[in-house]
């Protein structure tokens, strides 16, 4: 199955309307990338443009997305992990309008990993979870972030640490259910809308044997 780290550069931030500009997609099995401009048929917001630095005259030449999308198939295949940051807000459903506009859906086999939620939930104590905190977090400079290859790049530095003790499955079964009590009285409630003795009292009953998110909700209660 392949894994797939993404992003998208856009011409705003409104994910029912707003269109690609700029698509990078990274293979981690076989280290293959496939990266495009795209040129929208939407003007691209004066924010994005701030944001990122792609202007509709550097896409005058470029294909639209829908010349483009049989390459992004071909490139993902049938099954697929594909990883990106706030993938669940923001590239996932822009992709999906995308693909609406032009009368195709995503396929079924594409797993969708939002790798916010995981470093939300692994680390509920950092004040931040953006890629330009991660960014400090791991070391990577700063420099011409908000560009999809860099930031695809990055972002796949930062996810192999977690394939290092966990597999894409087990991450995606996260992703899917980052912070949610599966167990108990407060059964499918978000951990960080529990109060302090909510988490106490979830604790001293021994609700579950889930070591790591014991660990999890005695640190961002801040109960040791």
């Amino acid at each position: 199955m392949n894994v797939i780290v993404f992003d998208f550069e856009t011409t705003g931030k409104h994910v029912q309307v707003d269109q690609i500009i700029q698509c990078m997609f990274l293979n981690l099995n076989t280290g293959k990338m496939l990266e495009r401009n795209i040129k929208p048929k939407k003007k691209i917001e004066y924010e994005a443009i701030k944001k990122h630095g792609i202007t509709m005259s550097d896409l005058k030449h470029c294909p639209t997305f829908e010349k483009v999308r049989q390459d992004i198939f071909n490139f993902i295949g049938k099954k697929a992990f594909l990883i990106a940051h706030n993938a669940d807000n923001f590239d996932k459903l822009v992709l999906f309008h995308e693909l609406k506009r032009i009368g195709k859906d995503i396929p079924r086999g594409w797993k969708f990993i939002d790798s916010l939620k995981l470093f939300r939930h692994f680390h509920p104590e950092w004040k931040s979870h953006n890629m330009s905190f991660l960014r400090d977090q791991f070391g990577l400079s700063k420099t011409n972030e908000h560009l999809a290859n860099k930031d695809v790049l990055d972002l796949s530095k930062i996810y192999e640490t977690l394939r290092k003790k966990y597999t894409d499955a087990q991450l995606y079964t996260i992703s899917q259910n980052y912070s949610k009590i599966d167990y108990g009285p407060y059964r499918g409630r978000d951990i960080h809308k529990l109060d302090k003795l909510q988490v106490q009292f979830i604790i001293n009953q021994n609700f579950f044997h889930d070591y790591d998110l014991l660990q999890r909700l005695i640190r961002f209660k801040k109960l040791n």
